[in-house]
């Protein structure tokens, strides 16, 4: 397997200005395009569905952004703009190509990598022939694999679970999440597979073709959230830790609340953070969240936004009673607030 990793959004900095500006003329038009025909516009939904999907000619593939540091200014002349946009929520028609150049697809891309871990093994192209091929394993002696690709039981369980019912993700569309999930943990064996990533991949593939899909997840979870989800999940721990500090010093009583209680607040905001919202807040609110989360390059928004609900929160919380009341109202508070 190639041992090739993601390439560093301060490697590519020369390239971003030119993209973002065509991208950025691309949404003026549509603005000057949607003035013009005001009162014709249909109310804009996040149903992934509605998604313009003619973007297989890799469009997007352009390098990340970043707002950290000296680099968010010095290269980047539409920061401001592209950060005004990014606030207000990023276009339905445009959120798939912005999400590419805001992880920077096109400068990851390393051409017939994607297609090289799939085809490692055989066992990767659609259901019928997974279930063929473990047939057959069952009638042959057991393969000498040094490295048994235990993940691939949980991705065969996870892919109903993933969007269920969604018309991208039909038959077809599990095919592609099986292939994607397979060459990320083949790419990654450190992380290999593990839940939620189902939900990032099956996010990706409603807004991108399948292998930029493929780099999109690489760049999310090799870079922004890197320690995240390796079998010690360190960062995803640090996370909670500084998140616990801050909930002290900026909601004290609260925190002294839920010690009398015996709560801790991140037994909820953990999965919270390694779900990236999916499934924990309304499909609008999650894909805003990513659309910050992806255009900065961390996960600072993680922690805004779960401070936010904390407090809103934060009065009805210090009135429960016992320890279940305040857990049941913590595990409440994402789908209920947005």
């Amino acid at each position: 397997m190639m041992s090739s990793r993601v390439v560093k959004r301060n490697d590519t900095a020369n390239a971003i200005s030119g993209e973002v500006a065509t991208q950025l003329a691309s949404i003026e038009e549509d603005r000057a395009v949607e003035e013009t025909h005001e009162g014709n516009s249909a109310e804009e939904s996040y149903d992934a569905e509605k998604v313009d999907r003619s973007q297989d000619g890799a469009p997007g593939d352009s390098t990340s952004v970043t707002l950290e540091g000296d680099n968010g200014g010095s290269y980047f002349p539409w920061r401001e703009e592209l950060e005004s946009l990014v606030r207000g929520g990023v276009p339905i028609a445009l959120r798939g190509e912005m999400w590419q150049a805001f992880v920077g697809v096109g400068a990851r891309k390393i051409t017939g990598y994607y297609n090289k871990l799939l085809d490692e093994r055989t066992d990767v192209l659609d259901e019928k022939d997974l279930k063929d091929q473990v047939v057959n394993e069952q009638k042959s002696s057991p393969k000498k694999d040094p490295k048994p690709e235990k993940w691939k039981g949980q991705i065969e369980k996870d892919l109903p679970r993933t969007f269920p019912g969604h018309p991208a993700l039909d038959e077809d569309g599990r095919n592609a999440l099986r292939r994607l999930l397979t060459a990320y943990a083949r790419h990654n064996p450190s992380v290999g597979y593990c839940q939620a990533m189902n939900f990032f991949a099956g996010l990706f593939l409603l807004f991108m073709p399948e292998e930029n899909a493929f780099w999109a997840l690489v760049g999310v979870i090799d870079e922004y959230f890197e320690g995240y989800y390796t079998e010690e999940m360190i960062e995803s721990q640090v996370d909670q830790l500084v998140l616990e500090d801050v909930v002290r010093e900026r909601f004290p009583k609260l925190a002294k609340h839920t010690d009398i209680l015996g709560v801790q607040v991140t037994w909820v905001t953990g999965p919270w953070f390694l779900s990236i919202f999916i499934n924990m807040l309304p499909w609008e609110s999650v894909l805003r969240v990513w659309d910050v989360i992806l255009f900065e390059g961390n996960r600072t928004m993680l922690f805004r936004t779960t401070l936010a609900l904390l407090d809103l929160y934060g009065p009805a919380l210090v009135t429960t009673k016992d320890a279940g009341d305040a857990i049941t109202l913590l595990q409440s508070l994402a789908g209920s607030t947005f």
